[in-house]
């Protein structure tokens, strides 16, 4: 009953945000300016993060005073020094996130502070440290031995940079999270700590639906980490989840990702550089808005499908590489095709 009533609580919460989040934005102003690289015509505030941030901080306030019973029994957490190095961690990534929507931080700067953040959160916290490597298609476990901690600081930034390159229009960014989150707390047996963190997207959505507030940095790299830790907890703590199927969660943003970072590079430019090459680039010149937000929402949701059904990871991956780059070949070419 009690995290009933604590859902009924944050519902209204985020129902009191969704009204006043015209006088946040000009407490928080912070606002991201349209120039000749975005779609947007006018300022728009940057406040999707400080809501979830927002969320977490009020969550977090309960635990740390023992207003809420956290169960950790049956929870993502063993005890509160585990909780307190999630919150730690969530915090600071909020704050570059936050800073780089206000400043503008360069890449390689933002790069080095969340390097260095990991290797303090790996040093405090082992729980969250990739030590075996499970797949669908095996029965050997693979033990990363030596490298694990390089290996689980290389998937975190890598999440974390995808989803930053990722995000580009309303509800691309903000529909794809909020998927994940689905998806974790299905593998988390309904787990109340996220779907307090999912409440909070429901003022986001409809805002961000209709182009009245952005994600920002604050937003994506808060949430790409609180995936990121969730999902390397739960993988952890549940044998029956494989690499693949996780690869299958992040699958678009990275290989968009990876598609940018080659065509810059071929093109002696910094992988980290700006462009107008990402998919929702792409495909905005030959669908609208609402139909680009659908086909990537398919991209994304048919493979995690698929594998529910227990078809082959290997083949439903192998699949999406191939249906992707057949895409962007058909997006690459002219045409005149405006749905």
């Amino acid at each position: 009953m009690e995290n009933i009533n604590l859902l009924l609580f944050f519902c209204g919460f985020n129902l009191f945000i969704y009204f006043l989040y015209k006088k946040i934005s000009k407490i928080i102003n912070v606002y991201d300016v349209p120039n000749i690289r975005k779609i947007h015509k006018k300022k728009t505030p940057l406040i999707g993060g400080y809501i979830i941030f927002f969320n977490l901080t009020l969550f977090s306030s309960f635990v740390f005073f023992d207003f809420y019973d956290f169960n950790y029994a049956d929870g993502l957490f063993t005890n509160k020094y585990e909780y307190f190095i999630f919150y730690l961690a969530s915090l600071i990534l909020f704050f570059i996130g936050a800073l780089d929507d206000k400043i503008d931080i360069r890449p390689n700067i933002k790069l080095f502070l969340t390097t260095l953040l990991l290797i303090f959160i790996l040093n405090m916290d082992n729980t969250i440290i990739i030590n075996h490597l499970r797949f669908s298609f095996i029965e050997t476990v693979v033990s990363t031995g030596k490298y694990a901690k390089i290996l689980t600081i290389l998937c975190f930034l890598l999440f974390i940079n995808a989803c930053n390159m990722f995000d580009g229009i309303n509800l691309q960014s903000s529909s794809y999270i909020s998927i994940l989150f689905f998806c974790i707390i299905n593998l988390s047996y309904l787990n109340f700590f996220l779907i307090y963190i999912l409440v909070a997207f429901v003022p986001i959505i409809f805002l961000n639906g209709r182009g009245k507030i952005f994600m920002g940095d604050s937003g994506i790299y808060l949430c790409s980490f609180i995936i990121s830790y969730v999902l390397i907890k739960n993988y952890n703590i549940n044998t029956s989840i494989t690499t693949v199927y996780i690869f299958i969660l992040m699958m678009l943003p990275g290989i968009d990702m990876f598609r940018l970072f080659i065509q810059r590079m071929y093109n002696k430019r910094n992988p980290f550089s700006a462009d107008t090459n990402h998919i929702h680039h792409l495909l905005l010149r030959k669908f609208n808005q609402r139909y680009t937000i659908i086909i990537l929402n398919l991209f994304i949701i048919i493979p995690i499908y698929l594998s529910i059904l227990n078809l082959s990871n290997v083949w439903i991956i192998l699949l999406n590489f191939f249906l992707y780059f057949l895409f962007i070949l058909f997006l690459t070419k002219n045409s005149s095709l405006n749905i």
